[in-house]
C-alpha cells in the first residue's frame, strides 16, 4: 500500500523498502546504523506540502476530510442537477463547470468551510481528483483561467449554488 514502509531484520543487514504514493517503491540493505541516514533522506517528503481546499482552521496543510466529503457530494449534486456532470473543463471563461465552481468557491468562503480566498491549485485538484471531472487543457492554462475568474460570481448561478448549502 502507498505509504508503507516494511522493514526486513536479517542479521547482520535489514532491508528497508518504502512505498510511496505513486507505487515507487525505495529499497535499501545495509546494517541498520549505516542505512538510518540514507532512509531518512529517502523518505523526507519532496517539494512543497500539498495545500488544501477544505482546511482546518485557516491551516491550508491540514485537510478537513469530513467537511470535503460533503462538499463534494453538494457540488456533484449540483452539476447532476444542471447536467454538468458529462462536461468536460474548458479554458473558456464560459465554461459552465468553473462558472459554477466560482460561486461554490464564493459561499464555501463565506460559511467559513474553505479559507476566504483559497489558493486555485487545490480548487483544480478538487475537480479533477474529489470530483473525477476531465479537463479539455493542460492544468496550469485551467489555473490560470480560474484566477481571472475568481470574484466574478454570476448572479444566477450563485442563486442556484445557494440551495446546495
Amino acid at each position: 500500500m502507498p505509504g508503507d514502509r516494511v522493514f526486513n531484520f536479517n542479521a547482520p543487514n535489514v532491508t528497508f523498502n518504502d512505498i510511496h504514493d505513486n507505487n515507487n517503491c525505495t529499497i535499501i540493505t545495509g546494517r541498520a546504523q549505516d542505512i538510518s541516514e540514507d532512509v531518512e533522506r529517502e523518505c523526507a517528503p519532496k517539494g512543497a506540502p500539498s495545500r488544501y481546499l477544505f482546511c482546518v482552521e485557516e491551516d491550508d496543510k491540514i485537510e478537513n476530510v469530513e467537511v470535503k466529503n460533503k462538499q463534494t457530494s453538494n457540488f456533484l449534486q449540483y452539476l447532476t442537477d444542471y447536467k454538468l456532470l458529462d462536461k468536460e473543463i474548458s479554458a473558456s471563461k464560459n465554461n459552465e463547470i468553473l462558472k459554477a465552481v466560482v460561486c461554490f468557491v464564493k459561499q464555501w468562503g463565506q460559511k467559513g468551510l474553505t479559507k476566504p480566498v483559497p489558493a486555485v491549485p487545490p480548487i483544480i485538484r478538487f475537480l479533477k481528483q474529489d470530483c473525477n471531472l476531465k479537463c479539455q487543457v493542460d492544468e496550469q492554462t485551467v489555473i490560470n483561467v480560474l484566477r481571472n475568474m475568481m470574484g466574478e460570481c454570476d448572479e444566477t448561478i450563485l442563486e442556484q449554488v445557494k440551495e446546495y448549502f
